[in-house]
């Protein structure tokens, strides 16, 4: 046939992914979307009309938080994924003599990676967990502790909602209604205006 897929490397950052699917021919097909739910929506349409189906491998570095959403939704999606560790990429890179630095050669590089190497397919946590995990990484952001530390009742009021986030991150398989949480997080957000 030679038009065979074999796998695809997925090259994460903060606004865009570079894809390279690659075929049994040796050949590539590359495209660039954006890192966010659109993205991943055009994403899904390309690798079909690519013919890559849930069956094929698909990789990406663990870059910061970046790969997260990507991962997330293909998994979600059937899609075998593979996430793994940036290190490994460039000492695969290293061992090919790859010399080019750019985003589309690191998406090929990483593709050949995922059909050379096989690395273990990566298991996304549960939606819930995965909601608690935006919820605190939007708790923690930058502006917002910076702000909540200026005076003694909002660092009490933040490490209270610190440990609520931190409570139903681990209250069992069924995760109680967000409503308590969301309330808070309202509350604290007019505290902090």
């Amino acid at each position: 046939m030679g038009r065979d897929v074999v796998a695809v490397g997925i090259d994460v950052s903060k606004k865009k992914l570079d894809v390279a699917v690659l075929f049994s021919n040796g050949k590539y097909r590359t495209k660039v979307v954006s890192n966010d739910s659109k993205g991943f929506e055009e994403l899904r349409l390309w690798l079909g009309k690519q013919g890559v189906d849930e069956g094929v491998h698909v990789c990406m570095e663990a870059r910061g938080i970046y790969w997260e959403g990507v991962a997330g939704y293909l998994f979600d999606r059937g899609f075998v994924v593979s996430v793994v560790n940036p290190f490994q990429v460039k000492a695969f890179g290293g061992s090919r003599l790859a010399r080019a630095k750019t985003d589309r050669v690191d998406a090929k590089l990483i593709a050949e990676f995922c059909a050379k190497e096989r690395p273990e397919p990566w298991s996304a946590p549960s939606v819930e967990v995965r909601e608690v995990g935006a919820r605190s990484r939007a708790l923690h952001s930058p502006n917002l502790m910076r702000s909540s530390m200026r005076c003694p009742m909002r660092r009490s009021l933040f490490s209270h909602l610190f440990m609520t986030s931190i409570c139903l991150s681990v209250s069992g398989p069924r995760y109680p209604s967000f409503s308590t949480f969301n309330m808070l997080m309202r509350a604290w957000r007019g505290a902090l205006s």
